[in-house]
């Protein structure tokens, strides 16, 4: 099998990497006293929000979408916006979403693997959206 890097639509990838931040943004705005609450962080806590959170986020975005691309182009390289959402839905609801809501689990997490869970499928979800979309 060859991945091919000189395919990808980097412009598709650096806008799912910005509509993921949109999608972290209202998640986690819209569910910020549930979130702090699972993860037992206090409001003064959360608004001193580390740098390297933020920049590891933007930089496991990136990755994603480029590793999703090479999917793309390979499994389905004609995919359009409905094909694309649905591959990026399977991701994220067949590997990614479980994943992350499995680690919260360990971690004695419940309301956590929820939340971070759904949000790593509806990023997924989008993703897909977006580079299927720009095929």
């Amino acid at each position: 099998m060859r991945w091919d890097f000189g395919d990808i639509n980097y412009l598709a990838v650096i806008v799912v990497v910005i509509a993921n931040f949109a999608i972290g943004m209202a998640w986690y705005g819209g569910m910020a006293n549930q979130w702090m609450k699972a993860t037992g962080l206090t409001k003064e806590q959360a608004r001193k929000m580390q740098v390297l959170p933020l920049a590891f986020s933007a930089v496991r975005s990136f990755v994603a979408a480029v590793a999703v691309a090479l999917l793309f182009n390979h499994f389905a390289p004609d995919a359009g916006i409905a094909e694309g959402a649905g591959l990026g839905l399977l991701i994220g609801v067949g590997l990614a979403g479980p994943n992350v809501a499995m680690h919260n689990l360990f971690a004695m997490k419940k309301n956590l693997a929820v939340i971070d869970g759904a949000h790593t499928v509806v990023e997924f979800l989008v993703m897909g959206l977006i580079i299927g979309a720009w095929q």
